[in-house]
């Protein structure tokens, strides 16, 4: 797979400038992008009848991205995670990220065509491989 035709990628971050960033690189590569700007919208608007993945941030004001994919896993909603931070990547995050079973824990900013990658693995094999932690460029 080379490009993001036919992925759902749920952006939910609090700031909309990096939604709004993340959903013009996305879709340039052919994804549909929601941009969500809380963890309350989040709830509403992510279900597993899209094929797609979470561009979930840390920090989501008064909730965590961790708490939130917690919510939607008990639900039933498996869909990959990429987690993203402008914060230091503490131990204490890199391990919720673990817990969480993430692709990856990125720091913000990060290039366009990295993201795009990341996504296209969550793609391209059949078990998701451990979280990797990459820092901020």
């Amino acid at each position: 797979m080379t490009s993001l035709n036919g992925i759902t990628v749920f952006v939910v971050d609090d700031d909309p400038d990096v939604g709004d960033s993340f959903a013009a690189i996305l879709e340039a590569e052919g994804a549909t992008v929601a941009t969500v700007d809380s963890a309350r919208r989040a709830r509403t608007l992510v279900s597993d009848r899209h094929r797609g993945c979470l561009l979930v941030d840390v920090h989501l004001g008064s909730e965590s991205g961790f708490s939130l994919v917690a919510f939607l896993r008990e639900r039933g909603i498996a869909m990959p995670v990429i987690f993203m931070t402008g914060s230091v990547l503490t131990a204490e995050i890199q391990a919720a990220a673990r817990a969480a079973s993430a692709v990856a824990l990125v720091r913000k900013p990060m290039a366009g065509a990295s993201i795009v990658d990341l996504i296209l693995s969550c793609f391209e094999r059949e078990e998701l491989p451990p979280a990797r932690v990459f820092p901020a460029r």
